[in-house]
């Protein structure tokens, strides 16, 4: 495919008027490319923009050959049958009137040029792995696996030449995210793809990086822009230490600059005086020396005005790339202390006749252990961490609690106050530290004084779970344990690799629920415990235990 898909001078402003991005100018080939931008940057509206969902403000789209994209928000769709999720519902409803002969004339007319339906969702479903799905089949049976790549499915029944994919894993669980990752190797079109997911990004050919400034083009996977970005602020830092060491000399040469003027004009007085000259001309020569040094202190103001502006732009790319250095020490717990115990835990909720797990769960976690629990959608995660919490009472079985406090993270932050300031949230998770220790430890989280007093309502998604993050760790008692719940769900890279530094830093025990494996490797997972349909498998010093139901509680 030649180069066919681009922007020319691409502009989109807010309705209100307040501009997301101005005058972009690209091109893309038949390549993979990977879209990479803080949250709000406006990557979706720019694939909206190139599929034609959207107009832009200013500028034009270019576009040759069939673009279709895949929304995020695809992933909650709901679709009656299989046919529906392919788009096609109404034909192949159409088609099985008339093979039942019950088809009515605009039956007829509708199917016109699509008599080969049948043959297309076939081979569409052929190359997705579900070949032997029948197109009225109900949507609800599939697995969530099937449900993604049903969704790829629909893309191939489109017959693109490029295709834009949104966050295409988000909220995919392992089996998912695998196929989405192999369907991108196999894929020949063009493919712009915005995602979070850095194994999928290490598939790229070229990072496209959105931000206030335009669309930057990298070169190679993810890892290369990992590197060049690495350069661009080791350059960065060295140019701010440039400006500022011009600014410091510039100051300096100002300063002898005017101790030589006034030493001058006091050798100057004490001549005149010497030498009787009168009051009128020594006045003349007093007001010609001032205006020079007026003039000389003018040009070395501006020199220092000029090196100053220097020091702020340059300074500009490293405070906006700045990271966090957190201590955490005091989080620690031995190594040997039990955090919790479940001992044959399970749970019945009203108006089941069964309980959630076929086999109760045992489950121990000890010291400052890692474990992720692992599982496909619909196997009880959620269900179990708070379990472990003790926010759920267990049907059988019993909880053992060794730890001081244990706190959960949700992917929502559910226990932030969004209408509260985050000062006011933080007070509240710590009502007996000084205000001045909580500012201090928000501060380390990068939240600055003039953000601290801001609803928290306003932060934005991975601001939110840095906050939340903050808060439950600037408890009176920090928790011995902490409970995360899918924490890098809808997070731009920039977050995760905060929330990763945040992580690293707490010295206590971690349970984790993500799909995100790079993100998992990461904060140094020591265990794993898998839950799936066939059984649970706690890899570790704890026995094993069966398998959940279909439900996810």
């Amino acid at each position: 495919m030649s180069r066919s898909l681009g922007g020319t001078d691409l502009t989109y402003h807010h309705p209100d008027g307040t501009p997301l991005f101005e005058g972009l100018d690209f091109s893309l080939a038949a390549e993979r490319t990977g879209l990479i931008g803080r949250n709000g940057a406006g990557k979706s509206t720019l694939l909206f923009l190139l599929a034609g969902r959207l107009a832009p403000t200013r500028g034009s789209v270019i576009r040759s050959g069939r673009v279709v994209l895949l929304e995020q928000d695809a992933h909650g769709q709901f679709h009656d049958t299989v046919a529906a999720a392919l788009g096609v519902g109404d034909l192949a409803a159409a088609y099985e009137r008339v093979l039942a002969g019950r088809g009515a004339p605009q039956d007829l007319a509708r199917l016109e040029g699509h008599w080969d339906l049948y043959d297309r969702i076939e081979k569409a479903l052929d190359l997705v792995g579900l070949g032997a799905l029948e197109p009225l089949r109900l949507y609800r049976t599939l697995s969530g696996g099937e449900q993604a790549r049903l969704r790829f499915a629909r893309l191939l029944l489109d017959r693109p030449d490029a295709v834009l994919l949104d966050e295409p894993t988000n909220h995919l669980d392992r089996e998912g995210r695998a196929f989405v990752h192999g369907w991108i190797e196999t894929w020949t079109g063009g493919l712009f793809v915005a995602s979070h997911d850095r194994a999928l990004l290490e598939q790229m050919e070229q990072i496209a990086l959105l931000d206030p400034h335009g669309l930057h083009f990298y070169g190679g996977s993810y890892s290369f822009y990992r590197e060049q970005i690495a350069i661009e602020r080791a350059a960065a830092e060295r140019n701010l230490l440039e400006a500022r060491k011009e600014h410091r000399l510039a100051r300096e040469q100002a300063q002898r600059v005017r101790e030589r003027q006034d030493q001058r004009r006091a050798a100057g007085k004490r001549a005149g005086r010497r030498s009787g000259i009168g009051k009128m001309a020594a006045g003349n020569l007093q007001r010609a020396s001032e205006a020079s040094a007026a003039r000389l202190d003018d040009r070395h103001a501006r020199k220092v005005e000029t090196a100053a502006e220097a020091v702020r732009e340059a300074r500009d790319p490293v405070v906006a790339d700045r990271s966090m250095s957190i201590d955490l020490s005091f989080t620690r717990v031995p190594t040997r202390r039990r955090l919790v115990v479940l001992r044959g835990v399970n749970i019945r909720f009203p108006g089941e006749v069964t309980d959630l797990w076929s086999m109760p769960v045992n489950l121990t976690i000890s010291g400052p252990e890692r474990v992720v629990l692992a599982g496909a959608n619909g196997t009880g995660k959620s269900t179990l961490l708070r379990l472990v919490e003790g926010a759920l009472a267990a049907t059988s079985g019993r909880r053992e609690a060794g730890a001081r406090s244990i706190a959960l993270l949700d992917q929502h932050v559910s226990d932030l106050d969004l209408e509260a300031s985050l000062l006011e949230n933080a007070r509240r998770a710590a009502p007996e530290r000084p205000e001045h220790e909580i500012r201090l430890l928000l501060a380390r989280f990068l939240f600055d004084q003039d953000v601290v007093g801001n609803p928290a309502g306003a932060l934005s998604g991975g601001e939110r779970v840095r906050a939340g993050l903050a808060c439950l760790l600037c408890r009176d008692q920090a928790p011995d344990l902490l409970l995360l719940d899918e924490p890098t769900n809808n997070l731009d890279l920039p977050s995760l690799e905060e929330i990763t530094a945040v992580l690293n830093a707490y010295r206590g025990a971690l349970l984790v629920v993500s799909h995100d494996e790079t993100f998992l490797e990461a904060i140094g997972v020591t265990r794993r415990m898998n839950l799936d349909l066939n059984g649970c498998d706690l890899i570790g010093a704890v026995p094993p235990c069966s398998s959940p139901s279909r439900r996810n509680k």
